[in-house]
């Protein structure tokens, strides 16, 4: 199987495949992904114990922004020896 990440439709898909109650095995094998995906995008982007592909999206813009935002942060110049890392 091979690598590739969610899409823009994925999440869709896969809140649908949700409220038929089909196991994450058998969500992985329609939309093509591996089954531990399936559980990590289900536990990473849940809220309050549910997943909805509309608030999935909304964490991961917000992530992805939270991540631009560090590293805009961060010094272009490596750090001196015994100092910490920007990270």
């Amino acid at each position: 199987m091979a690598h590739h990440q969610f899409t823009r439709d994925d999440p869709v898909k896969l809140e649908t495949l949700k409220s038929q109650r089909l196991s994450n095995r058998q969500m992985a094998q329609i939309l093509g992904f591996h089954k531990s995906s399936m559980g990590r995008e289900l536990r990473r982007n849940g809220v309050c114990g549910r997943w909805c592909s509309t608030a999935a999206d909304r964490l991961a813009i917000s992530c992805y922004q939270r991540r631009k935002a560090q590293d805009r942060q961060c010094p272009t110049q490596l750090p001196r020896a015994g100092s910490q890392p920007c990270f």
